[in-house]
């Protein structure tokens, strides 16, 4: 039976980021991955001159890690930076799109009424909640900022990073940040003022500094986890699906099953990327609490729609990162990104990309609906909105029936489950996108730090 020192499980963006973090100090993991391809859920496709992501569109860039990552993997010079228009956003509201491109824009926009945009400014005065439990990110914004700041403008907001829902969110879980500044300043603006004035403080001192700016590569973003395996493909097993884990001296045997074979291995420490419903069914005979709660993690269905028109279709400027649909639009996707004003190789010229994500916590019956029927339903609302005249040139659908874990009420009961678990097994560690952060710039940096770890 072959023996590995580190085994990493899962080929995803956090897997391979993982196993490319490694390996440049000088380790080299061996990766199983039950698909025939890395990424995950990443996938990006030319088609009709188009090129289409499918899953995530495109990262900020956070930290540090990411530029270590892909210089490592030397794709670099594929790095593409937004085009300036695109940091303008909209927002939809009563059969039209309100831009917001900066604080200013939330005084003078005509999405929020004038009674509202005056509980804005109230919030510093609102007494912070003395409560340490749990609360949901609905109530949270309820709380401080009002029932139409919530309707308009956060739940619009959350559809697009998590597909989720505020009611459902756990504010601790899902924007820590926001709910620390309340607690410590008893304000989220006056909190916001602090983190910026200790921040510059920080970059003074040397602290990595951020660009914060929006990023993609040519090829879409499924280009990083292919430009990682270029260099680790003796390590890389695909067609490879984990049946079992079975602790054994200090160690672990790993059953997996692969081309219709069942193969073992033993593993001097693990790193597991899998998904969470996938990885609670291996961890039963492990840790059987921690199981249940993985099993709790939810993922709604998403579904991608990849629009491709001639520019002479559209009536509306192309000037904008996309806009965001509120729940209470009552429309069949929850936003649309203007995929080819933000970078411009994505559509032929005189041509026009768009990305509309369908589905969500919002919209949990679209596993159970006519999906043809719903795309026709979305495409004809979209084109209504941007003012677009026929059908589209190319068109093209796929549907995640588990998309982007959930970081709901109940996971921090979860957590403590798994800071448990990590201290009890420091050559297990469990990590993935339902850990510290859904995009693909937390991926990589947790990737980083768990590398680090077990080095």
């Amino acid at each position: 039976m072959d023996s590995y020192e580190i085994v990493i499980l899962g080929a995803g963006i956090s897997g391979m980021s993982t196993a490319a973090f490694l390996q440049s100090k000088g380790k080299k993991p061996l990766i199983l991955e039950k698909r025939d391809k890395v990424g995950g859920v990443l996938s990006s496709k030319e088609i009709d001159g188009y090129t289409f992501d499918f899953a995530a569109n495109s990262t900020v860039e956070k930290y540090e890690s990411f530029f270590k990552l892909i210089q490592w993997a030397g794709i670099e010079k594929d790095l593409l930076i937004a085009n300036r228009n695109a940091s303008k956003k909209y927002l939809y509201r009563d059969h039209q799109i309100h831009a917001l491109d900066g604080p200013l824009s939330y005084i003078f926009t005509k999405l929020l009424s004038f009674r509202t945009k005056l509980r804005v400014l109230k919030e510093p005065f609102i007494a912070a909640r003395q409560s340490g439990e749990d609360e949901s990110m609905a109530d949270f914004v309820k709380r401080r900022f009002g029932q139409e700041f919530l309707d308009y403008t956060l739940n619009p907001l959350v559809a697009g990073v998590y597909a989720g829902d505020p009611k459902d969110l756990s504010m601790q879980a899902a924007y820590p940040n926001m709910a620390e500044m309340e607690t410590k300043h008893g304000s989220v603006i006056m909190g916001s003022y602090h983190t910026l004035k200790e921040n510059k403080k920080a970059y003074k001192k040397g602290k990595y500094r951020p660009s914060r700016n929006i990023m993609s590569f040519k090829r879409g973003l499924n280009q990083i986890p292919r430009g990682i395996a270029k260099k680790i493909s003796p390590q890389l097993f695909l067609k490879s699906e984990v049946l079992e884990i079975i602790p054994i001296d200090g160690k672990y045997q790993i059953k997996y099953m692969k081309e219709g074979k069942e193969f073992s291995l033993i593993a001097e420490k693990i790193i597991s990327t899998l998904p969470a419903y996938v990885l609670s069914s291996l961890m039963k005979d492990i840790d059987k609490n921690l199981s249940t709660e993985l099993s709790k993690i939810y993922y709604p269905p998403v579904g991608t729609l990849n629009l491709g028109f001639h520019k002479e279709q559209i009536g509306k400027d192309l000037d904008s990162f996309g806009f965001l649909v509120p729940e209470k639009g009552n429309l069949n996707f929850l936003g649309a990104l203007w995929s080819s004003t933000i970078f411009d190789n994505r559509a032929p010229k005189d041509h026009a990309s768009f990305t509309l994500y369908l589905g969500g916590s919002r919209n949990r019956e679209i596993l159970q609906s006519d999906l043809k029927k719903w795309v026709s339903i979305a495409t004809k609302q979209f084109s209504e909105i941007m003012e677009i005249e026929g059908e589209p040139k190319t068109k093209c659908f796929k549907l995640y029936e588990k998309a982007i874990p959930q970081y709901n009420l109940g996971y921090m009961n979860f957590k403590k489950y798994l800071d448990r678990f990590h201290e009890t097994n420091n050559n297990f560690i469990i990590s993935g996108n339902f850990i510290g952060g859904n995009s693909i710039s937390d991926c990589i940096n947790n990737a980083e730090i768990n590398a680090n770890k077990m080095i």
